[in-house]
């Protein structure tokens, strides 16, 4: 079930994926491989810099990882969005907005998936859109 937490919840998204591998499929200039790699470098330096700074993983998908820390501290947040910026070859966009949000695990016998839940969410979409191209 879902619990109200009080946390701090930062969002990464790549910049710029589809120009970076081409992604129309339809074009020869696709490049799977180099989709791999970036999306490789991407989510590796994301989960390590969240576990390096004491947070956790709360999904993966796509070009966007979402991290969370269930304090009321910015500190461990700002220290991994600040070293994943420093990272070469990876250029993202990130928010953080610390604030009350639902948290746990959803689903069946089958399928349980830790999930983040709650109007912030739409805060920290809208702080991503904001974001200078």
């Amino acid at each position: 079930g879902l619990t109200k937490v009080y946390c701090t919840v930062l969002q990464v998204k790549l910049r710029d994926l589809d120009r970076l591998v081409s992604l129309d499929l339809s074009e020869e200039s696709f490049s799977p491989h180099k989709a791999e790699i970036v999306l490789k470098l991407f989510i590796r330096s994301c989960i390590e810099h969240i576990k390096k700074h004491f947070g956790t993983v709360v999904h993966c998908l796509g070009d966007t990882v979402v991290g969370m820390w269930r304090c009321r501290s910015l500190n461990d947040a700002l220290h991994c969005a600040m070293g994943l910026s420093q990272v070469p070859d990876l250029n993202v966009i990130q928010a953080i907005q610390c604030g009350p949000f639902f948290v746990g695990n959803l689903g069946d016998e089958r399928v349980r998936v830790f999930n983040l839940l709650g109007p912030q969410l739409k805060v920290l979409k809208s702080l991503l859109q904001a974001a200078p191209a």
